[in-house]
Parts: C-alpha cells; structure tokens; sequence
C-alpha cells in the first residue's frame, strides 16, 4: 500500500496538514482500518474529518469515559463509543456503593431524627455529645465517631438512625450497616470469591455506621478478612466511623478474641485498639424499651 501521508492535498493551513500527515494517518489503528477495508486514496481523503475526530477521541489525556472504535457503513466511516474497562468498573462499583450504603438496615432506621428522641436524660445528654461529635465532624474539627454501648432495647439503634439522618441533612452520604446481616450477606458470598468487592466499598465510605457489632457469629475469618480489613482502613485513613453494640470494649475484646474454641488475643487487641483510635465511647444505660417512629 501507498504510504497513506501521499494522499494529503496542498492545504493553506499548513499545522493542520502537518498534523493530519505525521500523526492521524500515522496512528497504527487507523492504518490498520484502512488496510483492512481497502481504502482508495479518495476514501481515504474522503474520511480524514472522521479520522481526525477519532484519534483526538483517543486522546487518554481528555480522561474520556467511552473509547472511540472506528465503523464502516455503506462505505462511509463512522465512530462509535464504548465504556472504557476502567469507567465500566467505576460506575458498577458507584451504583453497587449507592445500593449497599443502606442495604443492610430496616428501612424505618433511616426515618429516626434526634428531633422525636424520647425525653429522658440519658438519650439527651447522649444526643447533645453525638450531634456534637457530627458538628466537628461536618467543621472538620474531629475524625472521631462514636461507640455507643449498653444493654439491648435501650435505643443505641435508635440514636444511630439520628446520626445518619443528621449527617443526610447537613450534605453527607453516610453508609449505615446492621452488622449481623451484613456478615451473613457476606457469608453467602464466599463461594463465588466476590464478597471482597463489598468489601472494599463498606471500608472505603466517607462516614461508616455500624450497628450491632458483636451480635454476629464470628469466626478467624470474619475477624480477619472482613472486619480487620474494615477497621484497619478507616483508622489508618482517619474515616469517621460509628458502631453499637452490646459490649463494652472490653467485652468486644473478649468476643472477637475467641472463634471456633480457640483465642486470639493479638488479632483481636489489633482491632479494638484501632475502633477505640476510631471513637470516643458512650454508655446508654436505661429501661428495655424497644423505640419505633
């Protein structure tokens, strides 16, 4: 084949023909398409606006999210678009990340406000120190989250929901878990190896919520593939993060220590000592008294 650069006409603007000579009509793609469809000296002048646009379409400094692939209809060259592999994985992961920030919670938490707490002094001295812990949060006075503890029904869940809520109407997008069903989610998710993409979205949340934690069943490997891994991540990148539980540090400390008969201080110490780095710690003393709104 003729060197392709031949079938350029004289130009009065001479960077444009240049242009189109030493780069467009020298890009491996596009001599390949042309040789493989047979292309005249006139297709090819014919096209060359078509070209043009294709191969400034490949720029890969324009971060573009749809790669360009050269089409030929009833002799007449045409550029489609597909998703690159990179933006493809970005916007599966980005609606995959919207899904799970509140799969795992009962609907009606995600409705709780500080604004309908019940009026007793421990939730309202407690609320006063969690919306100030949001505050300097939103100010970026403070990383720190919460770890609220206390005994079951005394509305720890409750005050978590006016915690996302809150941090909703001020301009976040918090994630909110209910940790049981988020480990028997992942559970199921083992055989197929791709619990770790979930992984990977619940660690990496600007502001995590945690309820229950602790009420799971644990084993080595929930402690050490899916909740070290969280923990690990949000404290060395100083995320906030909030959690309940029905345990005390020190009763955390003693739950995810022992799996399957056998203890792990050190893993274990790892990872309540990094949730306490995380948190300053509330305890919610009160009557069983299970709150719905």
């Amino acid at each position: 084949m003729k060197k392709v650069s031949n079938v350029i006409p004289e130009k009065s603007n001479k960077m444009y023909e240049e242009f189109i000579s030493t780069r467009v009509l020298n890009d491996k793609d596009i001599i390949d398409f042309i040789q493989v469809n047979n292309f005249t000296k006139e297709d090819i002048y014919n096209n060359l606006e078509k070209f043009y646009q294709y191969y400034i379409s490949k720029d890969a400094s324009l971060d573009l999210n749809h790669k360009p692939k050269l089409s030929l209809n009833n002799g007449e060259v045409n550029i489609t678009y597909t998703e690159t592999e990179q933006y493809k994985q970005y916007r599966l992961a980005s609606q995959l990340g919207n899904k799970i920030k509140t799969e795992y919670i009962a609907n009606r938490i995600l409705t709780y406000c500080f604004e309908n707490l019940s009026k007793t002094k421990e939730k309202g001295l407690l609320a006063r120190e969690l919306i100030r812990a949001c505050n300097d949060i939103l100010e970026n006075r403070s990383k720190k989250g919460a770890y609220i503890y206390g005994a079951t029904g005394t509305g720890k869940t409750f005050l978590l929901g006016c915690v996302y809520n809150y941090l909703k109407r001020n301009g976040k997008q918090p994630a909110i878990i209910y940790y049981p069903e988020f480990i028997r989610k992942i559970k199921s998710r083992i055989s197929n190896n791709d619990y770790t993409e979930y992984v990977d979205i619940i660690r990496t949340q600007e502001i995590l919520l945690i309820d229950d934690i602790g009420a799971e069943n644990t084993t080595d490997f929930i402690r050490d593939e899916i909740l070290g891994p969280i923990i690990n991540y949000r404290e060395a990148e100083k995320l906030p993060t909030f959690f309940t539980s029905n345990l005390s540090y020190d009763d955390l400390l003693e739950f995810v220590s022992t799996s399957n008969n056998k203890v792990d201080y050190t893993k274990a110490v790892r990872i309540v000592d990094r949730i306490k780095s995380l948190t300053n710690p509330f305890f919610l003393d009160g009557e069983n008294e299970r709150e719905y709104y």
